[in-house]
């Protein structure tokens, strides 16, 4: 069974987000209602996901740096990003 960290500081967007997982999929859906920074402080929870999926409302350079840094940290961790910004339209 695949193991999904869902992290968010949002409680709201947690939920949805751990809703949509269960509703498409046989997952164990895990949540961590954090911000970036405090990730490295979840080590453990980081070492048994499969994946992780991180909801972000703010991506500013310094959050881009952050998540290029946990990236580093933990390579094997494939990771979805989410935001609340609308793509631009082509």
């Amino acid at each position: 069974m695949l193991k999904i960290l869902i992290a968010s500081e949002n409680t709201e967007r947690l939920a949805e987000i751990s809703r949509l997982c269960t509703a498409v999929g046989n997952f164990r859906a895990m949540s961590l209602q954090e911000g970036l920074a405090r990730f490295p402080l979840h080590v453990g929870r980081l070492r048994m996901a499969d994946l992780l999926i991180m909801e972000l409302p703010d991506l500013g350079p310094a959050q881009m740096l952050s998540i290029e840094a946990l990236r580093q940290q933990h390579a094997d961790l494939p990771c979805i990003l989410v935001t609340q910004r609308r793509a631009p339209k082509c």
